[in-house]
Parts: C-alpha cells; sequence; structure tokens
C-alpha cells in the first residue's frame, strides 16, 4: 500500500508549490482519496442497509469514479490542482444530493460540509477556504429555498424507523473522517515544523560557516592587500632606480637640434632601454630591446646598462660592431651560458665635426629621414644579444653620412607589434615607417605628441602588447 501511495504522490506536480509543500500535501490529497473511497464503499452498505438505496447507488457511483481518478494518477502524472478539483467536485455533489434525499437543510449529513472546508484549507489556503465557506453557505440556502417555496417534497426518503440509524452513522462518520483528517492534518503540520527547524538550523550552520567564511576572506584580503602595497612599492622604488639609469630627454636634447623619448612600459618596469653619452666630437646612442617585459626585462636592463657603462666608459670601445660583440660575450658569461635571454640592441654612433653616422643592429633596424620623408633604412644583423641559440655571432657596421635636420628614429618593436585598429591587427613595420616619415617637418615636441596619440588610437581597448620605446633625434 506504502509503493502505491508513493508513487501516486510522484505522479502528482504543481508549478505553483514548492517541493517540499507539495510532498507533504500530495501524500495527505492521496491518503484521504483512499479513506474516503473505503469510507464511502462502508456508506454504500449502510444506506442499502436502511433502504437508503438512491443514495446507496450514488455512493457506489462515487466509490466508482475515485477508483478511476486513482487509476489514471497511478499510471500518469496529473496536476495537483486537478485532482485537488475533481475530488472536492465529486464530494461537493455527493453530500448536496444525499442531504437533498435525506431532509434538504436539516439534514444530519450536513454536517459533512465541514471536512470540505477544512480539506479546502488544507489542500490550497485559506482563501480556498473562504470560497469553500461561501459555497456551502450557498448550497445550504438553496436547500432551505427550495423547502420553503415548495418547489419539492425536502421530507427524508429514509424509512422512519432508520432514521436514528441514519443520523449516529453521519454523527459517527463525521467524527471518524474528521478524525483521521484532523490527524494527517496535525502530522503533515508537525512534520512541516520538523523540517522547517531542521531547516533553520541548518540555515544557522550555514549563516555561522558563511560569516566564519567571510572573516578568513577579509583577513586575506587584508594579508593581500598589505602584499600589494608592498610590491607595488617596491616596482615603484624598482621604477625610479630604472629611470635613474637613463638620460634625461631634455640632456640628450642638448647635443642635437631637438629630442623626444616615448617610453611605455607594460607594467610599471619594462625590458626596453636607452643608453646614451657624449665623447668630445662624437655621440653615441643605443636602444635596447630585452627578453621579456616587467621585473625580469628590468633586470637585463639594469645589467645591460651596467656593461655598456664598463665597455664604453671605462674601457673607451666606441666602434657599434665592437661594442654589441664585447657586450653579446660579457651578457652570456654573466648569465653562465645556460639561459637564453637576451636583447635585442641598435647602435649610432654620430661624428658631429664631419657629419658621418657608424651603425650596427643585433635583429634591431633603425630610420634616417629627411624632410622630405624620405627614408634611408639602417638594417641590423639576424643576431641577437646573449641567448645560447646562436654559436657564431658577426656583427657589422653600416657607415654614411648625413644632413642637419634629417631625423634618426631608433625604437623596439613594441609600436608595431601593438594590436589595435578596427580589424584588431599588428600596427606592422610599414605602416610605422610610413607614418615616421610623414612627422619630420614638424617639431619634435609635436612629433612625440602625435606618436603618442596615434598610438592610443590604435590600441584603442585593447591591453597594451609589449614594453614600447620610441625616440626621435633632429640632427
Amino acid at each position: 500500500m506504502g509503493s502505491i501511495i508513493s508513487k501516486l504522490q510522484e505522479h502528482l506536480f504543481s508549478d505553483r508549490l514548492d517541493e517540499k509543500v507539495l510532498s507533504q500535501k500530495s501524500e495527505t490529497l492521496v491518503t484521504n482519496m483512499f479513506s474516503t473511497t473505503f469510507c464511502a464503499i462502508a456508506f454504500t452498505i449502510i444506506f442499502w442497509s436502511i433502504n437508503f438505496k438512491i443514495a446507496a447507488v450514488l455512493v457506489l457511483f462515487y466509490c466508482i469514479a475515485h477508483g478511476i481518478l486513482i487509476s489514471t494518477l497511478y499510471r500518469k502524472e496529473l496536476a495537483y490542482n486537478l485532482v485537488v478539483n475533481i475530488h472536492l467536485t465529486l464530494t461537493y455533489f455527493l453530500f448536496y444530493v444525499i442531504c437533498f434525499y435525506s431532509g434538504g437543510a436539516k439534514s444530519a449529513f450536513f454536517v459533512w460540509f465541514m471536512n470540505l472546508i477544512s480539506a479546502a484549507f488544507w489542500y490550497y489556503n485559506s482563501k480556498f477556504a473562504l470560497k469553500s465557506i461561501i459555497t456551502v453557505v450557498l448550497l445550504y440556502f438553496t436547500l432551505v429555498g427550495i423547502d420553503f417555496f415548495d418547489l419539492h417534497d425536502m421530507s427524508s426518503q429514509i424509512p422512519q424507523e432508520y432514521q436514528s440509524y441514519f443520523i449516529y452513522a453521519c454523527i459517527l462518520g463525521f467524527i471518524l473522517i474528521s478524525y483521521t483528517f484532523q490527524g494527517k492534518f496535525d502530522g503533515a503540520l508537525l512534520n512541516a515544523r520538523k523540517n522547517e527547524k531542521k531547516l533553520n538550523e541548518e540555515i544557522l550552520a550555514q549563516n555561522e560557516e558563511l560569516n566564519q567564511q567571510q572573516e578568513e576572506i577579509l583577513a586575506q584580503n587584508e594579508r593581500l592587500s598589505i602584499s600589494n602595497e608592498l610590491i607595488e612599492s617596491s616596482l615603484n622604488y624598482a621604477q625610479r632606480i630604472q629611470n635613474s639609469l637613463l638620460t634625461q630627454q631634455n640632456e640628450i636634447g642638448k647635443y642635437f637640434q631637438g629630442c623626444f623619448v616615448i617610453n611605455k612600459p607594460k607594467h610599471t618596469v619594462g625590458g626596453d632601454f636607452y643608453w646614451f653619452s657624449p665623447i668630445e666630437n662624437i655621440r653615441i646612442f643605443i636602444l635596447a630591446d630585452c627578453t621579456g617585459h616587467g621585473v625580469p626585462g628590468a633586470l637585463l636592463t639594469m645589467l645591460g646598462h651596467n656593461i655598456l657603462d664598463q665597455i664604453i666608459q671605462k674601457e673607451k670601445i666606441y666602434t657599434p660592431s665592437h661594442i654589441l660583440e664585447e657586450l653579446d660575450k660579457r651578457l652570456r658569461k654573466k648569465l653562465n651560458h645556460h639561459i637564453n635571454d637576451g636583447m635585442d640592441m641598435s647602435i649610432v654612433l654620430l661624428n658631429q665635426k664631419d657629419q658621418s653616422y657608424t651603425f650596427a643592429g643585433a635583429k634591431q633596424n633603425s630610420l634616417l629621414i629627411n624632410t622630405e620623408g624620405e627614408i634611408e633604412r639602417l638594417k641590423g644583423g639576424k643576431f641577437p644579444i646573449g641567448s645560447e641559440q646562436h654559436k657564431k655571432k658577426t656583427y657589422h657596421n653600416i657607415e654614411g653620412k648625413y644632413q642637419k635636420g634629417q631625423m634618426l628614429y631608433m625604437y623596439s618593436d613594441g609600436f608595431q607589434d601593438q594590436f589595435g585598429g578596427p580589424e584588431n591587427k599588428k600596427y606592422l613595420k610599414k605602416r610605422f615607417r610610413e607614418f615616421l616619415s610623414t612627422l619630420t617637418t614638424k617639431s619634435v615636441e609635436q612629433q612625440k605628441d602625435i606618436l603618442e596619440k596615434e598610438f592610443t588610437d590604435w590600441k584603442g581597448h585593447q591591453a597594451q602588447t609589449d614594453d614600447i620605446l620610441v625616440v626621435g633625434i633632429k640632427l
């Protein structure tokens, strides 16, 4: 029996009721449908035995209708509201007809309508129970009206000698049904309260756990905040150290007609740097792009800057190709020959006495552009500085003459490799060269502003791809 009731419960569904509420209500509904059916069978026998045959036949049909409803629910899913409405409608009809033929409004059976009001409250809610009360009142007054206006003989069709048995059966049946239903109601209510208490305890336990986790998260956030502040402070200090190694833009400008520097590390510190030194009539300018960016790149910049000081300032080696060779040899030695990190570099030596230049590059190019936009490309060699990927490296000088007013542009690959534009593509070398060729007639200050705007417009909302370093010198 329990498995049948469970299966009937599973076949009830509702879009309005919570799953737990539906489970409680459906259990009561299914149980009451069975108990009502069994009770109806008993009353069929009672009514037949007291010669109240019309009621006996009607109750028998009620049993059959309930049996069909139960068997249908056993085979397929039905909406909870539909089953409740059919159950209550059949019961209302049955009770009304029994009252109609057993004395109308004076029938002892009318008290059974009270059970329907209780059922409506449990199956639905207080609002539906109020509707049931109104329905019962209306049914009562229809019986009173029929009797008052003498529309039908409302005298009981139960033989006189069985009237008392009918009254006793009605009262006893009402008490039995009320007790059974109330017991189910109280049991379901008790279970609901137990579930609610258990749920509240679980919620309190979860809240306590959440509060504890929140406290832990807040403590972790505080520790992370302190750590971030320390890291940020350290990076800012490292940035100041790195910037102190770079000759200021206005200092470089003293030795030429003008100069601009655009230095945009991807992070607080970066892996691009430049080196400048005036020596009598010559000016040596070096630009380097170290492997990686951020802290690893910044460490390489400091190492490279220190080695260049030794080579040029202390050992007086000025030839660009020789500087590259010495830097490569010493950097690989410093990195113990086991690390493939290194740098791309371009070196320009300018002799202001005879307006000549000597250029050498390690996987990096530079540009000379005159006021008419004509470009002279200074191409570097194919070998980088450092890195153990290439064993035999050679660096070559390119020599030539420059004219006053020409622009010398030295740059890392960050600008030309930046993703952006309408199709989110790289800026590319050719576009960069052509854009620079349009700037030579402008002042170095204007060139810097225009280049920065071009970069910002091209990048748009994209993240910066790499460190950016561009230097323009008006010769």
